[in-house]
């Protein structure tokens, strides 16, 4: 087709189904039927993430703000440079990659829930709503982890560093 004829909806020609004389579009619009209609009465419809992985968001994005709160007490011990040198790891060094990773996976598992949400007809039922605010939970807790943990490691380690 050129792109007249996907312009033009009256230069195309008729469907098989309409009357030979009528090229118009017919004025009355059908509702296609969604795909999860079938789905509609179940308990957790088709396409949705299972319930655990907003629950895991959740948790694991509570666990990353706990052990990112718990990263100055252990994080005392933090050296800047002298680990690279020495091969000697202390404890604030083995600590600051765990609530960063557990942010990250905090933040995935609610991306997944959430984008697997896009699917589900609207509006959408009750219990969608929980995983739904569970996943946007976990997400905002493993940012403001994320945030903690950079503003300490600016302020305690870099800071220092350069004075």
């Amino acid at each position: 087709m050129s792109q007249t004829d996907q312009t033009n909806p009256a230069a195309s020609p008729a469907p098989p189904s309409a009357p030979a004389g009528n090229s118009a579009p017919s004025q009355g619009h059908t509702q296609m039927p969604h795909p999860n209609d079938e789905f509609e009465h179940a308990s957790h419809p088709r396409g949705a993430a299972p319930a655990w992985v907003a629950v895991a968001s959740a948790w694991m994005g509570f666990l990353s703000l706990l052990s990112a709160i718990a990263l100055p007490f252990v994080g005392k011990y933090l050296r800047s440079r002298g680990v690279v040198s020495s091969g000697h790891w202390r404890s604030g060094d083995l600590w600051l990659p765990f609530p960063v990773y557990t942010a990250v996976v905090a933040v995935v598992l609610g991306m997944v829930a959430m984008w697997q949400m896009r699917k589900v007809r609207r509006p959408i039922p009750g219990d969608m709503v929980s995983q739904r605010m569970q996943a946007w939970f976990g997400m905002v807790l493993g940012g403001l982890s994320v945030a903690l943990v950079y503003i300490y490691v600016f302020i305690y380690v870099a800071w220092r560093a350069m004075k």
